[in-house]
């Protein structure tokens, strides 16, 4: 991990990447009324590794993928959200994907196909799981585990209840990656960014500059 000051105010970057469809899966995910993104996943810049599930295999970290994020030809398809979290929440995000990757957590496409089922069928029927089983679920799709990972690091005595509520706020059984995106959209207050992805923390204070430079009294991302 990149040094970061002790003091208690430093936040620790985690970004949300979005992606486009690009292969087959993402096809039968459009299908089912996807919408713009077919998948999100979450890359740690100060570790450069990237904590993704994809069909048909398990949760991993990936210390390859971020190079997609910056290639010439596929760089167009991902866009992104900025987290800034304090130590506490960064710890715990980390370690509830750790711990996915650690168990071989599978994917969820069970809980994907409700996609499918019209909204009010979905509202009725399709529970979100408890704290205790979103602890350890035994599967997670990309978005579900986003919205758990989150969850997880809301739970540390130091974050907000605010950032609690909007951990609880989506049905992690039914949050899309583009349900995800207009749902971060909302609560940051910072629409998406579309240009390259930080691959770095110093890229990441890069980009913080510039956006506070551009618009001093403005919040290019939030600590959550």
């Amino acid at each position: 991990m990149e040094r970061r000051d002790a003091d208690p105010a430093t936040t620790y970057p985690v970004v949300v990447v979005y992606r486009r469809q690009m292969g087959w899966t993402d096809r039968l995910l459009q299908t089912l009324g996807a919408g713009e993104f077919t998948h999100c996943e979450l890359y740690f810049p100060l570790l450069q590794v990237t904590f993704a599930v994809f069909i048909p295999g398990s949760m991993r970290c990936d210390t390859t993928l971020w190079r997609l994020y910056a290639h010439p030809v596929v760089r167009y398809k991902f866009a992104w959200h900025l987290l800034q979290l304090n130590r506490l929440e960064y710890d715990a995000l980390l370690a509830w994907n750790v711990s996915l990757q650690e168990h071989h957590r599978g994917y969820n496409l069970a809980d994907l196909m409700w996609q499918a089922a019209p909204l009010v069928v979905q509202g009725a029927i399709v529970r979100d799981l408890t704290d205790s089983e979103a602890h350890m679920p035994g599967r997670v799709f990309c978005s579900q585990a986003v919205v758990l990972a989150m969850r997880a690091a809301s739970g540390v005595v130091s974050a907000s209840a605010r950032f609690r509520a909007f951990t609880h706020s989506m049905n992690s059984r039914l949050t899309t990656p583009t349900d995800m995106a207009v749902n971060m959209t909302q609560y940051l207050g910072v629409e998406i960014n579309t240009g390259a992805v930080p691959l770095t923390g110093q890229d990441v204070d890069s980009h913080l500059r510039e956006v506070q430079a551009a618009a001093p009294h403005s919040h290019p991302a939030l600590g959550l």
